[in-house]
């Protein structure tokens, strides 16, 4: 290999790391979570679009004593260690209580399920510029920039049509 191809490859790898760690961003000083995807500019990669991995779980935090949850989530980690997380930044509180609502889904499928269920509940109520506490615990972003014409933008937003379907069904009794 000649040198070129040596500094394509370094600076490759340097970007995709620097794509990867600017998704979330923990700021410790706060002590709360800042989520810093631009949905609108966030970079996506092509195996994700073509993967079908299904490692997605997504879910809501309740009240205890409440039917209608104040945030939901989406997650590829051990539920615990995602619940931890929001421990720490002081959305999981003491009366909280968890419910997992979807797993086994693609990354597309899980955005389409946030923001269906966020639609749903309502819970789109948090502001970015203050910080997580009792009042402003809510989902402050959607899931997904639903103007995205990119093939990724495209395939959430079919997800989407379907989770507020299937949510549709779930509630006709």
């Amino acid at each position: 290999m000649n040198c070129t191809r040596y500094l394509f490859l370094f600076f490759a790898l340097v970007f995709q790391i620097a794509n990867v760690s600017s998704c979330r961003e923990f700021n410790t000083q706060n002590a709360h979570t800042q989520d810093v995807r631009s949905v609108n500019s966030r970079t996506d990669t092509l195996e994700s679009v073509t993967s079908g991995n299904r490692a997605y779980s997504v879910y809501a935090l309740y009240e205890q004593g409440s039917e209608t949850p104040y945030y939901i989530g989406i997650t590829r980690q051990d539920i615990d260690a995602r619940m931890n997380q929001h421990i720490k930044t002081g959305r999981y509180g003491e009366t909280t209580i968890q419910k997992v609502l979807e797993t086994n889904l693609t990354e597309e499928q899980a955005r389409g399920f946030e923001q269906a269920y966020i639609e749903h509940y309502g819970t789109k109520t948090g502001d970015r510029r203050k910080p997580i506490s009792l009042s402003n615990r809510g989902n402050a972003v959607n899931s997904f920039d639903k103007s995205r014409t990119d093939r990724k933008g495209k395939a959430i937003y079919m997800e989407y049509e379907k989770a507020k379907e299937k949510i549709k069904g779930n509630n006709r009794h």
